[in-house]
């Protein structure tokens, strides 16, 4: 069972017609505290992401954010944990 989901938007910009796709990218087995108990999924994830962007060829930036918007959170975040294992996994 895949542990995220994918979304799909198409943006258009009002001015002058020209659009781009948007692809997001739902991690859903992150638990509201503390960390998954295997890292497996969340590789499996970046993986997939990487892929995905290769395969569509895009060169725009990657966006990740979380869904804890706390100020004071003990959890950990899967915003911090992405960036890194993503840039690794690019090497």
């Amino acid at each position: 069972m895949p542990q995220y989901i994918l979304r799909e938007f198409k943006v258009t910009d009002a001015r002058d017609g020209s659009s781009r796709t948007v692809r997001q990218f739902q991690f859903i087995d992150w638990p509201e505290q503390g960390v998954p108990k295997s890292g497996d999924g969340f590789i499996d994830f970046i993986g997939q992401v990487h892929k995905t962007k290769e395969q569509f060829g895009q060169d725009g930036p990657i966006t990740v954010h979380c869904r804890y918007v706390t100020a004071f959170s003990l959890s950990s975040d899967p915003s911090d944990t992405f960036s890194p294992i993503y840039k690794s996994v690019q090497r």
